[in-house]
């Protein structure tokens, strides 16, 4: 079962799992729990940024004590990419998406390989695309929660944010459909 955030890729099977077009950030960090809950405790992977992931971190310690083999494939660009290109495609110019300490220029950003492993899991450093694909078989094979931190440049070409339109009815409230209505009524079994 893999499980991601939408930005990524679409939702190809039904081993691919996305939260649709409402882009929650920090959502794939824990569905992946239930993606490999929902297999049987099976493998499971997240595909995350590293905003994403630095909201939900503390989903590691909760797949330390279930013993999940999950993996958080976390985009390390010391950066939050989605909000960044939004202000940029609505305002052309960003403003807070960096993570900057004070008064230096330099990107900085967490330790989230440390991080994970502070929580239980293990971990991996990726700085070279040839560094991929190891780590990804290990951490499958450990069968145990892993963090593979990648290490992304800001200018270089990433993904990209998936615009989704909202439904033309996204502001009105919710009713019950024909299928509610008949399993209220008895007619359908759920």
């Amino acid at each position: 079962m893999l499980s991601f955030g939408p930005s990524f890729l679409p939702a190809s099977s039904r081993h691919v799992v996305h939260s649709g077009f409402m882009h929650r950030m920090g959502w794939s960090a824990a569905s992946v729990l239930g993606a490999s809950l929902a297999s049987g405790n099976g493998p499971a992977i997240a595909l995350l940024g590293d905003g994403a992931f630095l909201m939900r971190a503390t989903v590691v310690p909760t797949a330390v004590e279930l013993n999940l083999p999950i993996v958080w494939v976390v985009m390390d660009n010391r950066s939050l990419q989605i909000e960044r290109e939004t202000m940029l495609k609505l305002y052309g110019r960003e403003s807070m998406c960096d993570y900057r300490k004070v008064g230096e220029q330099e990107l900085w950003g967490p330790d989230y390989a440390l991080m994970a492993e502070a929580m239980g899991a293990a971990a991996f450093r990726v700085s070279k695309a040839d560094e991929f694909r190891p780590a990804l078989e290990a951490a499958i094979d450990s069968g145990r929660p892993t963090l593979i931190n990648v290490d992304t440049e800001l200018e270089t070409p990433q993904h990209r944010a998936i615009w989704y339109p909202y439904p033309a009815n996204y502001h009105e409230t919710w009713k019950p459909g024909p299928l509610k209505e008949a399993a209220d009524a008895g007619r359908v079994e759920g």
